[in-house]
């Protein structure tokens, strides 16, 4: 059987999830802003078939696609910690054992 060894730079994983949630909480505050300006846009007396299918375009399709890619840059930042955490887990489980 072929030894298996896993090195964690733990200090890595703080910077990554911190950078993931970043980039969500960024992007979460440019869809209000963006969100904002459509409203503004709505009720400004904007009409004809164009300003419909931008307004169903914004709000059927791009809208819902930022907020997933704000959920997914926030999951990722959970997935990291929670990988760092198993691994931590993982490590005192093995050197428990290992010192017995």
């Amino acid at each position: 059987m072929a030894d298996i060894n896993l090195h964690i730079d733990y200090d890595e994983f703080a910077p990554l999830e911190d950078r993931f949630y970043g980039m969500s909480e960024d992007i979460t505050l440019l869809l209000d802003d963006l969100h904002k300006h459509v409203e503004n846009l709505r009720h400004s007396g904007w009409t004809g078939v164009g300003a419909e299918n931008f307004f169903h375009e914004m709000y059927s399709q791009v809208f819902p696609a930022i907020v997933a890619l704000c959920d997914v840059l926030y999951s990722c930042s959970r997935l990291i910690d929670n990988v760092a955490e198993i691994y931590s887990t993982a490590e005192h489980e093995a050197s428990r054992h290992l010192y017995k």
